[in-house]
């Protein structure tokens, strides 16, 4: 059976495209224009299913099920992994109530607006407006935390429906052009001069004091940190080998790799801390010898048990010492700590980047390009002398 197209009006200015070949679903293409518009949209239809054949995702699909379909295929840690899901499941794709006291206290707004149960092929940009009216009214009031919801709301439907244009599924974005929430970046405050660095060395002793001096010291991730053993630590040389991130998911830990290759560092250390690491690596070999372990397997930081460390214990730990100290602030404002402390000593963006494991030394320059001194003056006189030189006597 041949390709055949045919044309609707639906209503005036709205045309219902609809292709129908044995064996195949049937598919939609709602068109606005005149009908000289959705004949020509017709036209590059029939071409399109011609040469490539019906879409990997057909028009029907619901916009969560691509959302979660991306979800599933996505290299994410389990932390973010969870609130992507939970903001699909509570207000992209929220459940239908079940019983007569969940629809007494649902209403019908959250239902009316909850666009991930609707197909894509019938998705309008009126439809993204009002879902992102709907969600500044629903989070009215609970500032920063609520404008970022509405914002990865937002963004996991938009790049869904631009992943369905690349797959021919519809013919365009129709919320490429909706002015979007921008949430405010969050303001994290930076341990930064000599009086406030000394004062998060000594804001703790034992292993979260090791945990903040090693942090501030080798501007590693939290997680780098707690997957660190004694194998991956060369004291002679004066080097961590930072080679995988620890989660903790269900109470059962898991070390992943880097998600890029320049995650997987060597990053040397300042002599001070390599002392502190000698005194801890000398018990540890004491705690290996007594338990018949090997002390290459055992973790720099570990936790209670003499396991791995919960990173959400170590982050509290930390944060309580810091903020005990006088500085209000959390372990992973350390590593911004160590790179800003390094740009404004004129140490180079490439060094930087490759200490915090960056992909791009652009991802370096955006985070922490305010620390660079501006050196007007050195740059005027540079520029002259080389002008100068290059002019003919």
């Amino acid at each position: 059976m041949a390709l055949h197209i045919s044309l609707r009006e639906m209503k005036p200015g709205v045309w219902r495209l609809r292709s129908a070949r044995l064996h195949q679903r049937e598919r939609y293409r709602t068109i606005y224009g005149s009908r000289a518009d959705a004949q020509a949209a017709a036209t590059v239809w029939r071409a399109e299913l011609e040469q490539y054949g019906p879409p990997p995702i057909a028009p029907s699909a619901t916009l969560a099920s691509v959302i979660r379909g991306q979800l599933a295929t996505a290299s994410l840690a389990p932390g973010t992994l969870a609130y992507y899901q939970r903001i699909l499941r509570l207000y992209i794709e929220p459940a239908p109530p079940r019983t007569a006291a969940e629809r007494a206290a649902w209403g019908s707004a959250s239902y009316r607006f909850a666009v991930g149960r609707k197909a894509v092929g019938r998705i309008t940009a009126q439809d993204g407006a009002d879902f992102q009216a709907h969600l500044i009214e629903r989070f009215a009031g609970t500032g920063a935390s609520g404008a970022r919801s509405i914002a990865e709301a937002m963004r996991l439907c938009s790049k869904a429906l631009s992943y369905c244009v690349r797959l021919r599924t519809i013919p365009a974005n129709p919320w490429a052009e909706l002015e979007r929430v921008k949430p405010r970046e969050a303001d994290v405050r930076v341990p930064k001069g000599r009086p406030e660095l000394t004062a998060v060395q000594h804001a703790a002793m034992g292993r979260t004091g090791l945990l903040l001096r090693l942090a501030l010291a080798s501007g590693a991730r939290r997680g780098e940190l707690l997957a660190l053993t004694w194998g991956r630590v060369d004291l002679d040389a004066g080097t961590i080998d930072i080679a995988g991130t620890l989660y903790e998911e269900n109470h059962e830990f898991t070390i992943r790799p880097p998600k890029s290759r320049a995650g997987r560092r060597v990053v040397s250390l300042p002599a001070a801390i390599l002392a502190e690491l000698r005194t801890a690596r000398a018990a540890a070999a004491e705690a290996a010898l007594s338990s018949g372990a090997r002390l290459a397997d055992l973790p720099v930081l570990p936790g209670d048990n003499g396991g791995w460390w919960s990173p959400a214990t170590a982050s509290q730990s930390a944060r309580r010492a810091l903020h005990a100290a006088g500085i209000k602030t959390s372990l992973h404002s350390l590593r911004h700590s160590h790179a800003s402390v390094l740009l404004s000593e004129r140490i180079s963006p490439e060094a930087v980047r490759r200490r915090l494991g960056h992909g791009a030394v652009g991802t370096t320059l955006k985070y922490y390009a305010h620390a660079m001194v501006n050196d007007e003056p050195a740059a005027v006189a540079a520029i002259g002398e080389a002008m100068r030189i290059g002019r003919k006597p």
